[in-house]
């Protein structure tokens, strides 16, 4: 089951921008094949693999995703579902690369939100495998909590997104505060939001306004359950 969180402020004139388009993208590309026979060497894209990955991370990080259109979300699922296939063979073997491992953790943690069969149970597989070889990651700590985060998983998420915090990833306080009011914790949830506005550098508007509204109890956590895939 999907518990999918929606945090209803009672704020005039809130709309919400619309997603750009989601790109076109040839996964072919990402192998290359030099040499003949024997001798041929095949290597994997990174970069454009992060290509894709920023332009799904824009669009599937957080639940529920966001698109233009029902065409762009189809193409986003492809996309998904193929490339977590492409890194399984990359990553599922005795020594993978980090890099490719982590990067497929957070790939399937967005297949999850895009309702691709099986990616849940392949990124808390990634994640974990990630951290064992890294612990102190506070990267990959902060990309696993928000995954446990956006699954429902709230207790496991904690001790991922604050050791995230301690390693100095500032988002994390603002993933801790929206979970913390989710579990119905406010105290809890201002003193995250409130450290976390404090780190901010940008304009603060829309930060001000949900601490505001918590504060005046304008802030509603509306769970609903939802079935996902599994």
């Amino acid at each position: 089951m999907r518990y999918v969180m929606a945090f209803l402020i009672a704020l005039c004139a809130c709309t919400a921008a619309q997603a750009a388009e989601y790109g076109r993208y040839d996964l072919r590309q990402l192998v290359t094949a030099t040499g003949t026979g024997a001798e041929t060497r095949r290597s994997f894209d990174i970069a454009y693999l992060d290509r894709i990955l920023a332009d799904l991370s824009s669009h599937a990080l957080n639940y529920p995703p966001q698109f233009d259109t029902p065409q762009d979300r189809q193409r986003a699922t492809e996309d998904a579902q193929r490339l977590s296939g492409m890194l399984d063979v990359l990553t599922q073997v005795p020594q993978p690369n980090l890099e490719l491992l982590r990067r497929a953790a957070l790939l399937n943690s967005m297949a999850h939100n895009l309702d691709v069969p099986g990616a849940a149970a392949k990124a808390d597989r990634d994640f974990a495998q990630a951290l064992k070889a890294q612990p102190g990651n506070p990267q990959i700590h902060f990309q696993y909590g928000v995954f446990l985060a956006g699954s429902g998983q709230s207790q496991r998420a904690l001790p991922h997104l604050e050791k995230a915090r301690q390693g100095g990833v500032q988002a994390a306080d603002y993933s801790l505060g929206l979970l913390y009011l989710g579990m119905g914790d406010k105290t809890r949830a201002l003193e995250h939001l409130q450290r976390y506005r404090s780190t901010m550098t940008g304009p603060t508007t829309r930060i001000d306004e949900l601490l505001d509204a918590i504060r005046h109890g304008r802030a509603e956590v509306k769970t609903d359950v939802m079935p996902a895939k599994p």
